[in-house]
This record gives structure tokens, sequence and C-alpha cells, in this order.
């Protein structure tokens, strides 16, 4: 949860939800139930006097942008920034679908026969820039994602 003031003094609380994350951390229980549970926490602070936001504090506006799905087709490691002197700090294995949130410029990489100075952001919690090249991912330069999708915009 996170409280924020206005310039006219008034509160809101934002509580942030991940609700895949909370899906994935609770497989073999009921959803729906972890989801009236969150509802009822959600008109409970609104009791307390906050205006509760199931979604993103301000900071994090950019969360409601579009997500899109995106496969592997290589192994591909994913680095804390977009280039390939930047840490590994995972990877996908060939055949992975995984979510990107948008793609920008980086370091040029060659592999297979095929060039591209394309990255995409695959996450972006807690300050993390995750990027993986676009060469390692089907579909075109952009692994499909949209020109308007680009992280600079």
């Amino acid at each position: 949860m996170n409280l924020q003031s206005n310039e006219h003094g008034a509160s809101r609380v934002y509580l942030l939800i991940d609700w895949n994350a909370v899906e994935r951390s609770l497989e073999g229980f009921n959803v729906r139930f972890v989801k009236a549970v969150a509802g009822v926490v959600l008109a409970m602070a609104a009791m307390l006097g906050g205006t509760m936001t199931a979604g993103a504090a301000p900071a994090e506006q950019a969360a409601s942008t579009p997500r899109y799905q995106v496969s592997t087709w290589h192994y591909v490691n994913i680095r804390s920034c977009e280039a390939t002197s930047c840490d590994v700090v995972g990877y996908l294995p060939a055949g992975a679908t995984t979510t990107a949130w948008c793609w920008t410029f980086g370091e040029t990489i060659t592999d297979a026969g095929i060039t591209n100075n394309i990255w995409l952001l695959l996450n972006r919690q807690d300050g993390a820039r995750w990027m993986a090249s676009a060469v390692y991912f089907t579909g075109d330069q952009f692994a499909n994602l949209p020109f308007e999708a680009n992280c600079d915009f």
C-alpha cells in the first residue's frame, strides 16, 4: 500500500496488486477466493478514509500500457540493459513465451545470420529494466510489437 497526498492535502491510498504473480504463487488454491479476499481488503481500506485504486500508483501509471506476448526461437539471455556488456539477470529457453512492454534501440546483435539493434523490455518492476535482444524472438525486427510500442515515446 502507498499513501500519497496531492497539493490540496487530499490523500489517496494505492494498493498495488500483480494478479498474475498472485495466481502463479497460489496454484492449487481457489483464485476466486483470493480475489474475493483482496476485494474485502479494498473495501476495508476505503472505509478507513482512503480512496483505493487496485492498480498502479502515479509513478507506475505506465503499468497500464499495453503488454505484448512474444516467443523465443532460440535461447536468449536477459540483461540489465540493452547491451551484451550488461549483467545477465536471467534467460529464456527456445520456445518460451513471455510478456514484453516495449522495444528500444540498443547494441547491434548478430546471430544465426540475423542482425538487429532492437531490444525488448521484459520487466520494469521495482525499477528493474530486464532487456533481451529482439534477434532471438519470432516475428519481424520488433518481435511483432507495433512501432508505437517504442519505450522512448
